[in-house]
């Protein structure tokens, strides 16, 4: 900011303190002010960590939110014992050992209607109250809250709460929840190509889909595209589940070589046309934003600002000498089967905006700019974010 007063030949003169930045001397006393701020800034923070350390080593409850099985006593910031919800956390880790899996476990939570904890805040709003998942169960299962104990980083110290899990039913939930960990033997994990990733969602639960895969005898690898629902809360949640990858990323080759052979490419290379004027227009109005009515660009003295201001104009000059060859899109459109799993998912990414898949069939949403584009080396990830923030 001073420097910016200095750029503009502005002075800072304090009202209650005898400097002024015009001299060398009210300078050297604004910067020697400005360190002793950051110094206590840091100190704080310090000071915050520090004490937040004390407490876990004193088994204090140091803030938070409140965990299932246990209330807040506002009054001595600790935790106290809810008796109902402490029988409810000794069952759910009781239905753990029985089922030996995770998703087992939360379909029998989920069909209880039990959930995670809700309370009221300060303010009187209330929180929490969501069905169990995968990650939130396993987070549970994990806390030593419930023997009584507390963790502060890789250290676990003796709490002042009671313990609401017995030991040894404690020691088998970890036993177990540590077998069925994948184990690691060392080797370089390849990470198998999805052309399709980020673009799959499930019609049926409007989530999206995630790429995985299974192994038979250590061979041949089985690759699936599955419902983030259904993996965190079980197959009965969802009633697509998952697909075989290979024969949905055939059904979307198959429609975008359809697609290059038909009149609906025109239209939507028109409707593309229509996008990148559309998108000039919005890029050329944030311009004029940035240098202002009077052209003396004001904006455009930060430096972060400038950044931004840069990006745009990339982008308009992008933009603008993009000529649209349609028979150029349909060639490229005709060899997507041709080339590598990556290239084809860059081409995917490009040209839609997603697929909705109910099982039996798949819905493509063509995007009109990156079509329009395709044939140019415009960068669609600048379209894609917002230069507002």
């Amino acid at each position: 900011m001073m420097d910016l007063f200095d750029r503009k030949h502005i002075s800072f003169v304090s009202v209650t303190q005898q400097f002024n930045t015009t001299h060398s001397m009210g300078r050297l006393t604004l910067n020697i002010l400005l360190s002793f701020a950051q110094f206590e800034r840091e100190i704080i923070s310090e000071r915050t960590r520090d004490k937040i350390a004390a407490a876990r080593k004193k088994g204090k409850w140091s803030g938070g939110m409140p965990v299932l099985g246990y209330d807040l006593d506002p009054e001595r910031a600790k935790l106290i014992v809810n008796e109902q919800e402490a029988e409810q956390v000794r069952e759910i880790f009781r239905i753990y050992a029985e089922n030996e899996g995770l998703i087992p476990t939360v379909e029998e939570l989920n069909r209880r209607g039990w959930t995670m904890k809700r309370w009221r805040t300060q303010k009187g709003k209330d929180r929490g109250g969501r069905p169990f998942d995968k990650t939130s169960l396993a987070v549970l299962l994990r806390n030593v809250v419930y023997i009584g104990k507390v963790k502060h980083h890789a250290q676990i110290f003796a709490g002042e709460q009671k313990a609401v899990v017995p030991m040894d039913l404690w020691r088998r939930v970890q036993s177990t929840l540590k077998k069925r960990r994948p184990a690691s033997d060392g080797r370089l994990q390849v990470k198998t190509p999805s052309p399709l990733r980020g673009l799959l969602r499930c019609q049926a639960c409007d989530c999206g889909m995630t790429p995985a895969h299974s192994s038979r005898g250590g061979a041949k690898r089985y690759r699936y595209y599955v419902c983030t629902q259904a993996q965190k809360r079980g197959w009965k949640t969802c009633p697509t589940k998952s697909i075989p990858a290979l024969r949905m990323e055939d059904a979307v080759v198959e429609q975008t070589r359809r697609l290059a052979e038909s009149d609906e490419l025109t239209s939507l290379v028109n409707e593309g046309r229509h996008a990148i004027a559309s998108r000039v227009e919005y890029l050329e109005g944030k311009m004029a934003n940035f240098e202002g009515s009077d052209g003396r660009s004001p904006l455009l003295e930060d430096a972060e600002q400038n950044e931004k201001a840069a990006k745009v104009r990339d982008e308009i000059a992008s933009l603008q000498g993009i000529t649209v060859h349609e028979e150029a899109i349909r060639h490229s459109l005709r060899d997507c089967l041709s080339v590598a799993a990556a290239e084809q998912g860059a081409l995917f990414r490009r040209v839609l905006g997603s697929i909705e898949c109910n099982g039996a069939s798949a819905t493509l949403r063509w995007n009109a700019l990156g079509l329009a584009t395709l044939a140019s080396t415009y960068d669609m990830t600048e379209a894609n974010h917002d230069l507002d923030d």
